[in-house]
């Protein structure tokens, strides 16, 4: 039997999109017979919540508490300490995967290159493993092109048996600048829903959106166009789901202030949603809206894109090239002035019945985005690896 040991952060119940993918993709492999361990790395405590799954999931902070109590003690910096916190990752991780070994052919699989990625590409070198690191949003958005954590990336992908990349965006950079590496582009599916978007105007236009409260979702210039709209007379309101990231709790929470206080009625913020709670937004807004800097392969977007709901956002991971889908808006990352007249642009088109959805282009998308293709494209990739040796 085949053992995949997932080398991850945080891993599911917390609400964040790479961690209920990676659930998803280790629900998957259990379905299919292969035996699965989960090793998570951050300090949240996870294992009492997977005591009956079919898969195994290893809480490393235990494991590396002792050894790091006089860290904590002296009150290092925090550089030091999270210099000693790699170290101990790798030797913590290490050990737990050598007492894991299965019989058969074992493959560490990482979630995210420039952080668990790189301890799993340590544990896979002195294991002699093939290592699969898969690359997340931002990974690509910060770390590709970041002047520290580029060279983690490149590390990582040059000794890796096989990256896998969440879109074409990601994997085309990474050949030109490592030809020869493998590669493969599997992108994020949705459980498709069998709903669909239809258009029913309302009093005010509604905006819906599910990036939560960041920096890199660009949930700033959403607000703002929203405030543009608003400035040039047209009725519109706006939902945001999702929490705030993490350092940035008091900024957002003053821009939900004041946007209340200016628009009353007309903002939402009801913090977590559900997938049914999420798709029911979507149905009943006008418009679905994202100005992220960067996206492997968003769910978010995609279960958007399979409902065929109007939307607004950058082009960038799996929305790098245009769909041609007129009722899909794409501007390039970064410009705010282009975000805010696509917002215009939809809103008013809307109101005077000049937007169509491209039937056929939804059509597509629920292809492209179907769970049994990424899953099958998973399975087909382990079986290859193990098949090479």
């Amino acid at each position: 039997m085949t053992t995949v040991h997932i080398v991850t952060s945080r891993f599911f119940p917390q609400t964040g999109g790479l961690e209920r993918w990676t659930y998803d993709l280790v629900r998957a492999f259990s379905q299919a017979g292969l035996a699965t361990v989960i090793y998570v790395c951050n300090d949240e405590p996870v294992g009492q919540h997977h005591s009956e799954s079919p898969f195994e999931v290893v809480d490393i902070a235990p494991m590396r508490a002792p050894w790091e109590e006089p860290l904590k003690q002296s009150k290092c910096e925090d550089w030091q300490f999270l210099r000693e916190r790699s170290r101990l990752n790798f030797a913590c991780v290490k050990a737990a995967v050598t007492q894991r070994l299965g019989l058969g052919s074992n493959i560490i699989l990482s979630n995210f290159v420039t952080s668990v990625g790189f301890t799993a590409h340590l544990v896979a070198e002195v294991l002699d493993l093939p290592h699969i690191p898969v690359i997340a949003g931002t990974d690509f958005t910060k770390g590709f092109r970041g002047e520290s954590e580029r060279q983690i990336i490149l590390e990582v992908c040059r000794s890796a048996r096989v990256v896998v990349g969440k879109s074409q965006e990601q994997i085309g950079l990474l050949v030109r600048r490592l030809p020869g590496t493998s590669c493969k582009v599997i992108e994020t599916s949705v459980e498709l829903p069998t709903r669909r978007w239809r258009k029913e105007m309302t009093a005010e236009l509604a905006i819906f959106s599910d990036g939560g409260f960041s920096f890199k979702k660009g949930t700033g210039v959403l607000m703002d166009a929203f405030d543009a709209l608003r400035a040039k007379g047209i009725a519109a309101r706006l939902e945001i789901c999702g929490s705030d990231q993490i350092g940035q709790e008091g900024y957002w929470s003053e821009r939900r202030r004041l946007l209340e206080s200016k628009h009353s009625r007309s903002v939402s913020f009801p913090g977590y949603l559900s997938r049914s709670q999420t798709m029911d937004r979507i149905c009943t807004s006008q418009i679905y809206a994202s100005a992220t800097l960067g996206e492997g392969s968003s769910a978010a977007r995609a279960l958007a894109l399979c409902l065929g709901a109007p939307m607004v956002t950058t082009a960038c991971g799996e929305l790098a090239q245009d769909t041609h889908a007129e009722h899909v808006r794409l501007v390039p990352v970064g410009d705010t002035c282009a975000f805010h007249d696509a917002m215009f642009r939809v809103a008013t088109d809307l109101l005077n019945g000049r937007l169509t959805i491209d039937e056929a282009a939804v059509s597509g998308f629920r292809s492209r985005f179907d769970p049994k293709k990424e899953w099958q494209a998973w399975l087909s990739l382990i079986h290859e690896v193990t098949s090479n040796g």
